[in-house]
């Protein structure tokens, strides 16, 4: 703290009011300098002083008032008139504040400033001969004498600033000194008490400049008791101030300060960073040398104990990284810190040395050697947080292509590397709203992340309206806003808040339990803004509020799209720094994270509602002016059919359609459980290998073909989505893989002997069964393989939930439900064959048996309902739309020249009881299907003549249409598809011994992808989400 007395001589700690007040113009004269403001702020505060002969005459009038030396200097005379000038402001301002009439300390204390400033009146009035109220209208004419003039005055005056932060601060200081004389009264203060929350300063001002001295001074004063909260309140806010004239105060603090005042420590250390001068860099790295824990005591006399300092070594790792190139020499001491067991260190220490290594290379045009191989040592580390931060720092370091050859070592973080920056990801969501609001209303969005990832920053730039949407046609729902709360807790309803929240959080619940229903209010709800045209709900997901509420918009079919932000562990920190301040709301606010991840919800598994997964770290996002224009009109008028699978329009042929009544089974049924014990997992290292991506060349022959896929590793028999950028597959060889779109690698492993029959997802293990009966969980990010079962009878299917249901068909006719959560196995015994079909749709259970029965079963009832459909076998079962299923069933035909094999599609009613079959002879015998959003219906099949048109066909089975589309598929068979947005991923054989996967789509979709693609060429330096289709 530095200022300059009469002579003009700098000096240091100021402690007169005319003291402050010149340390404060000085540094804002010093930020306008560093800043090129000089003309916006400096010259408007000394202009008036030197206007005329009459304006300066006054000026040393004026300045003789506060010193009577003639030795003055022309600058010391315009100073010291500008100094007196604020200081009688800052008074009247506060003899002018507004005071109850009850507070009869605070009129004291507004009468003592009120005669301060009558006596500055006085000596001003017998010096100029003129009245103080002239004086200031010709100095300093819009400075605010109350809280009404500080709103009408421009705020990027110094004079203005520094008048508010004396006014507040002397304030501050009257109410400190009350205060601190009152703590010497009670001796409960006692040495050796913890530090206590916030409880003064913060309530005294909100002008945080205020506290700048007050807080170092508390900070400073042993008298102050630990126990009071003032020092913990004082570093708190330091922290928020970012001021580098609070350096050399804080280092000696942080010198002061015991190490059983952990919290207080490490506050100090987060302003030190905050203060991002080279001056705090040794003592920073001195903290990082200091061990890992040490003896203290409470008190003295009292037993001592192990106090860990891995909360102020986290902070200090941190804070060395804001200081940039200065803290260079603290490599050594940051680098000793790549094998620390604790990940928040880890996570600082990749961000800290891709900060400093970018300000080198911008000042030295070089990175330190030692700040790269750092890096690559964390690169290492499995972890997903940790990987992320590491590679960031490595692309901030202009080591993209490096980083690319290294993918492969982190499989399990390949999801993250493949993320669409928002900067892309919210214009193509832009697009795709634009779509939404002129096909519906109201469109319903939801605006999801973890605390600290910008999902708020964006609702905020949308919800004033964009285009042609306003701001009355927009609903906006914040999680975190008292006022919106009633209406979560209704959608939600009190039975269920009462199971999943304390009951302080659903107090004065506006109706009685009997009473409630979460259904009719939903309706209620819709009803009341059917007139706006967008909802959105914005919020962090989490089991016990923000996720239901989001599941009773998505069961009643109204949720549309989910925009979900994702950000490095570095971004959510600096962001919330900004928006939070004080250290300790920020780590509140960093445990906020999504449980569960948007990849573990229904939402992004079942593929009905729009997922946009976007990476919001820094240099990846947009601003709210960016975000302004990328929402301002709908720039591609056609992108309904860039966001979905659109219309096949070539070729299609009309379907054969009939309906029955559905035929209700008498047979009865058995269900018995038994505990569900999973043995020792074995450990495996997988194998890698690569595949490679073919483009379509032949476009006018195969228009739906984007991409096809070969690998001599890869024999796949079924596929299923496994995460964004990754397909699971099984093999006729026993093995499970994962395909990881990131540079077209593959990691398999061999959990069976035997052909693997059917997969099913469960999180993030793949569950595989084999025809002996094992059942195997691989876990491809723990390396294990833990089997579950061992059948007498061979598993014919698998299905799951894919969050803790797995169901298996078996040959003996039993269907299982292994209920992973309560450990559990459910045996339902009710088919007479092999059950070849399973599917789960949420809690229901569909099997299909070689016995051509049809159940749905549910685990807490049984069968709640059987069907004899049909003579024929099952092949293949799907949920469908509105509670329907749809199924394939294979029908042999022998005339007296060749057999012949029919499959038909069934699609079911359950509620009407009705059955409608679909036949289409120039499918083939169809071996897979899947399900499209608008009800169409996507099969694979076997080709066994020459009439076939192809092995896939999209099948439309809606009234008004009733026709199928033939695609090429594979030549010999397509065994499985899955569905990922606007495209269709196939797995098949062209001949007994070449298998491939093949990318379909539309016509439209495909020619737009293929241009992207041959203009990107095979270069690394090309997007993620480019390399990776699927």
């Amino acid at each position: 703290m530095v200022f300059f007395d009469s002579r003009m001589k700098w000096q240091k700690n100021p402690r007169t009011v005319r003291d402050r007040i010149c340390c404060e113009i000085c540094y804002d004269v010093w930020k306008a300098i560093q800043h090129d403001e000089v003309e916006d702020r400096v010259v408007p505060l000394l202009k008036p002083f030197i206007t005329d002969r009459n304006a300066w005459q006054m000026t040393q009038a004026l300045s003789k008032t506060v010193c009577s030396e003639e030795s003055h200097s022309e600058l010391s005379i315009l100073f010291d008139a500008a100094f007196l000038l604020v200081e009688y402001c800052a008074c009247q301002r506060n003899a002018n504040i507004y005071v109850p009439d009850y507070d009869f300390d605070g009129k004291l204390k507004q009468e003592e400033f009120k005669v301060r400033a009558q006596g500055i009146a006085s000596r001003v009035q017998t010096a100029c001969g003129t009245t103080m109220s002239d004086i200031t209208e010709r100095f300093v004419p819009n400075i605010p004498l109350s809280d009404k003039d500080l709103r009408a005055v421009p705020r990027q005056d110094i004079v203005n600033t520094v008048c508010l932060a004396i006014a507040e601060e002397e304030r501050v200081r009257q109410a400190l000194a009350t205060t601190i004389a009152e703590l010497g009264e009670h001796p409960y203060y006692i040495e050796g008490a913890t530090e206590s929350p916030p409880q003064a300063l913060g309530t005294m001002t909100t002008v945080r400049k205020a506290l700048l001295r007050p807080c170092l001074e508390i900070l400073l004063d042993k008298k102050v008791p630990i126990s009071s909260g003032l020092p913990y309140e004082a570093s708190s806010i330091l922290g928020c101030l970012y001021d580098t004239r609070a350096i050399t105060g804080l280092l000696e603090a942080l010198h002061t300060f015991d190490y059983k005042h952990t919290n207080i420590r490490c506050n100090i250390i987060y302003a030190l960073g905050n203060c991002e001068h080279a001056k705090a860099v040794q003592r920073l790295a001195d903290v990082l040398r200091e061990p890992d824990s040490v003896d203290v005591a409470l008190s003295s006399g009292t037993q001592k104990y192990r106090q860990p300092l891995h909360w102020e070594k986290r902070e200090a790792v941190w804070a060395l990284g804001k200081c940039g190139v200065s803290a260079i020499p603290a490599i050594p001491a940051l680098a000793t810190f790549v094998r620390s067991q604790d990940r928040d260190i880890k996570l600082a220490l990749a961000w800290a040395l891709g900060m400093i290594g970018v300000e080198q290379k911008m000042k030295c045009d070089g990175v330190d050697a030692e700040i790269v191989t750092t890096l690559l040592h964390l690169l290492s580390n499995r972890e997903e947080k940790l990987f992320e931060e590491t590679a960031s720092s490595l692309r901030k370091l202009g080591l993209p292509d490096f980083l690319h050859s290294l993918y492969l070592h982190s499989m399990e973080t390949a999801t993250i590397l493949s993320l669409k920056p928002s900067s892309a990801g919210l214009y193509e969501f832009s697009e795709t709203l634009f779509y939404l609001l002129s096909v519906k209303k109201p469109v319903i969005i939801a605006v999801t992340g973890d605390s600290g990832t910008g999902k708020t920053y964006f609702c905020e730039s949308i919800m004033e309206g964009f285009g042609d949407i306003t701001k009355d046609d927009i609903l906006y729902l914040m999680r975190d806003n008292p006022g919106h709360k009633y209406i979560f807790h209704r959608l939600i309803g009190i039975r269920l808040l009462k199971e999943l929240v304390d009951p302080e959080f659903y107090q004065n619940y506006p109706v009685s339990e009997q009473n409630d229903d979460p259904n009719q209010f939903f309706k209620e709800f819709m009803t009341m803004y059917s007139h706006k045209k967008l909802i959105i709900l914005d919020g962090w997901l989490d089991d016990a509020y923000f996720y239901p509420v989001l599941k009773t918009f998505y069961a009643q079919g109204c949720l549309d799209a989910i925009v979900n932000f994702r950000t490095a562990y570095s971004t959510k920190r600096l962001n919330l720094e900004e928006r939070e301040g004080l250290l300790e709301t920020v780590q509140t606010c960093l445990s906020y994270v999504e449980k569960p991840t948007i990849e573990e919800t229904e939402f992004y598994r079942e593929g009905k509602v729009i997922v946009y997964n976007l990476d919001n770290s820094q240099g990846a996002r947009l601003s709210k002016d960016d975000i302004h224009s990328v929402f301002e009109r709908q720039k591609i008028d056609t992108w309904g059919d860039y966001i979905r699978v659109g219309a096949f329009e070539r070729g299609a042929r009309p379907l054969k359609a009939r309906r029955e009544q559905l035929q209700g089974s008498t047979r009865d049924h058995t269900v018995t459980t038994e505990p569900l014990i999973l043995r020792e997992g074995t450990v495996f290292s997988p194998d890698e290998a690569r595949f490679v991506r073919i483009l379509n060349e032949d476009i006018e022959n195969a228009p739906n073909l984007l991409q096809t896929i070969e690998s001599n590793t890869l024999r796949c028999k079924r596929l299923i989505y496994y995460t964004q950028g990754q397909l699971a597959s099984c093999g006729f060889d026993g093995s499970v893989s994962i395909l990881i779109g990131v540079n077209d690698h593959m990691f398999y492993t061999f959990p069976h002997s035997e052909e693997v029959v059917d997969i099913a997802l469960l999180g993030d293990e793949i569950c595989s069964a084999d025809s002996c009966g094992h059942i195997v969980c691989t876990s491809f990010r723990s390396g294990q393989n833990t089997e579950i079962a061992r059948c007498d009878s061979p598993v014919r299917s698998l299905a799951s939930d894919r969050k803790r249901l797995l169901v298996s068909g078996h040959t003996d006719g039993t269907v299982r439900l292994w209920d992973f959560e309560q450990k559990k196995v459910h045996i339902m015994q009710g088919h007479t064959e092999p059950v070849l079909a399973v599917s789960v749709n949420h809690s229901v259970v569909l099997t299909g048996g070689q016995d051509g029965e049809l159940r749905f079963w549910s685990a807490h009832n049984g069968c709640i309902a059987a069907y004899k459909v049909s003579s024929a076998p099952f092949v293949a079962l799907k949920a469908y739309p509105r509670d329907q299923c749809v199924a394939v069933i294979r029908r042999e035909k022998t005339s007296p020249r060749k057999p012949n094999v029919l499959s038909e599609i069934m699609i079911v009613d359950k509620n009407e009881g009705m059955a409608e079959y679909l036949a289409a002879h120039g499918i083939g015998c169809i071996k897979t299907i899947n399900t499209l959003f608008d009800g169409r219906i996507v099969v694979g099949a076997t080709s066994r003549s020459t009439r076939i048109r192809g092995t896939m066909a999209i099948v439309d089975p809606r009234a008004e249409a009733r026709e199928y589309v033939s695609l090429p598929g594979h030549k010999k068979e397509t065994r499985d598809c899955v569905l990922m947005g606007p495209r269709i991923i196939s797995c098949g054989s062209e001949d007994d011994k070449k298998h491939t996967i093949k990318i379909w789509g539309t016509e439209k979709y495909v020619r737009r992808e293929l241009s992207k693609l041959r203009l990107l060429g095979s270069t690394k330096e090309k997007p993620a989400y480019y390399r990776t289709l699927f």
